[in-house]
């Protein structure tokens, strides 16, 4: 309604472990922006504490309505407003991760994807996976109702086997990525960089413990 784009990029402004700090959960959530695709806290472990696993309104949002709408005084022109704009883009979000946006539309950036969070992919989905096999061994009795037949425990396994194949592509990005960091000219610093070869180690490492070695606990 208020014109926000989808900041895919917003949920890499906050660490993994991060993510299973109450504290901090309580305080900044798992994602500095609703308008990312973050639908839940996968990374948080039984025994956490953490209660509130959904996304709220973050500090990226808040900076965003201020940009695009904060009243300007004293310019002549849209000229002069930009270079306003640029200022405080300077001075008050570029050195701030959470404020940083990351669009939804690059296909090479692995920290810009929809439904991922964290700043590690690889290091977030071993947690999204520890909670998936829990979830596996209950599906049968969660699912379970008198008189019924499979059907919810099938729906039920294979949005377990989505949000699987999730994980894995957000791994995948990591291989051969390419970051794009928005930059205004004067900045004078690299837009494009390549994908730091510890995280693609890291993501080919995950891709062989997680499938090219059978994931055996899926198909019981």
């Amino acid at each position: 309604t208020l014109g926000l784009r989808h900041n895919f990029g917003a949920t890499t402004a906050t660490p993994v472990e991060k993510l299973r700090d109450k504290e901090y959960m309580e305080k900044y959530g798992h994602t500095s922006s609703i308008m990312d695709y973050a639908r839940f806290n996968y990374v948080a472990q039984p025994g956490d504490g953490i209660t509130n696993l959904f996304p709220r309104i973050g500090e990226y949002d808040d900076w965003a309505i201020e940009w695009g709408y904060k009243s300007i005084h004293n310019t002549r022109n849209e000229h002069e407003d930009a270079l306003i704009l640029n200022k405080w883009y300077k001075e008050k979000a570029f050195p701030n991760r959470r404020l940083w946006f990351l669009t939804e539309i690059n296909p090479y950036d692995p920290r810009a994807q929809n439904e991922d969070i964290g700043d590690n992919a690889m290091k977030a989905s071993e947690y999204g996976i520890k909670n998936l096999k829990l979830i596996l061994k209950s599906l049968p009795e969660w699912t379970k109702e008198e008189g019924e037949d499979f059907e919810m425990l099938k729906e039920s396994y294979e949005s377990v086997v989505d949000q699987f194949r999730r994980y894995i592509g957000h791994v995948s990005k990591n291989i051969g990525g390419i970051y794009e960091t928005p930059k205004s000219m004067d900045q004078n610093l690299p837009v494009y960089e390549t994908t730091p070869s510890t995280l693609q180690k890291e993501a080919v490492k995950f891709i062989s413990d997680h499938v090219f070695t059978t994931p055996i606990w899926i198909i019981d």
